[in-house]
């Protein structure tokens, strides 16, 4: 796994953004053991915060975000073409 990315089982600070599949549950809302963690580090210094700040208009970095599989689509788009423009 890439390095600012873990798992909930490497977890080992608190600052991070959680990404949870499914609809949010209100009884268990964070530190889910299927979700996957984002470090604040790598949100910030890599394309992934925003990336996901314009893929979502109303991005909230305190609270749950729903995200639609077309909104993923789009955004896994953007950054395979980003990607793609850094390696010519």
């Amino acid at each position: 796994m890439l390095k600012g990315i873990l798992t909930h089982d490497r977890l080992e600070q608190s600052d991070v953004y959680e990404l949870q599949k499914g609809d949010w549950e209100k009884e268990q809302t964070h530190w889910k053991s299927d979700s996957l963690y984002l470090t604040d580090d790598f949100f910030d210094n890599t394309e992934t915060g925003a990336i996901l700040r314009e893929g979502l208009q109303n991005f909230n970095a305190f609270g749950p975000n729903r995200v639609l599989p077309e909104e993923w689509a789009a955004m896994i788009n953007r950054a395979m073409q980003s990607q793609d423009s850094r390696t010519k």
